[in-house]
């Protein structure tokens, strides 16, 4: 039988790293991670249901390097502002706009949340940043779910956007609405895209270009180059 594995991040990158020179800055982590990912597939050793702590980075500090630039007066809870906004990000990607309201009215009644002043002034800054990062003329494919199987074993997730690129290549982007942010968070995260990447790359028979990791609230983006 087929056994699904929802990816939310790696199980396996604390092994993946040793198995490196602890420098993954100084090699080809997606190369890497795609030998790792066959290897650890044709051994069976992979995990049916992953845990959430898995993803943790035992090589990376856990410090706070980043906080949110939330202003006075922010009250609403962070986790649904978060998925709020997360939507009105996808509203304005699918339906090409540039204005924070026109992509708010695209969204429906049981998504949008009550913002006092404060707060909807700041989900116009993130907006904005947010539309600094994309390129609304751009391809783009939008909660994407990307699939591998190798084995019996099906790996399944969803990427926030995949832009295509006209050379046959693909960036994957996901955005992250975090109130803070450790060395740990962003290595996870950006292995989260590696994989999103690996997937759709087996899946689709491109190549990857880059990956990118946003930060809206820290105005941040972590990324890392392939090809170009």
């Amino acid at each position: 039988n087929e056994h699904k594995v929802k990816v939310r991040f790696a199980d396996f990158q604390n092994d993946a790293d040793a198995s490196s020179s602890k420098t993954p800055e100084a090699i080809d982590m997606l190369e890497m991670y795609n030998n790792y990912y066959d290897d650890m597939q044709q051994e069976n050793q992979l995990p049916s249901s992953p845990s959430k702590m898995s993803y943790r980075l035992g090589e990376y500090d856990n410090q706070i390097l980043h906080e949110a630039d939330l202003p006075s007066g922010f009250e609403v809870n962070r986790t649904d502002f978060g998925s709020y906004m997360h939507e009105v990000f996808e509203a304005a990607v699918n339906h090409k706009l540039d204005d924070y309201t026109l992509a708010v009215n695209k969204l429906d009644d049981d998504v949008v949340i009550e913002l006092n002043e404060v707060e909807q002034d700041y989900a116009v800054i993130l907006f904005n940043r947010f539309l600094s990062y994309i390129d609304l003329n751009a391809e783009y494919l939008t909660e994407h779910t990307v699939k591998g199987v190798v084995n019996n074993i099906l790996y399944e997730g969803s990427a926030d956007l995949i832009e295509l690129h006209d050379d046959e290549t693909f960036t994957v982007i996901d955005y992250k609405n975090y109130k803070s942010l450790s060395e740990e968070d962003i290595q996870a995260h950006l292995t989260q895209c590696r994989i999103y990447a690996t997937a759709y790359a087996k899946q689709t028979g491109k190549t990857v270009r880059e990956i990118k990791v946003h930060y809206p609230m820290q105005d941040l983006t972590e990324s890392e180059t392939y090809i170009g």
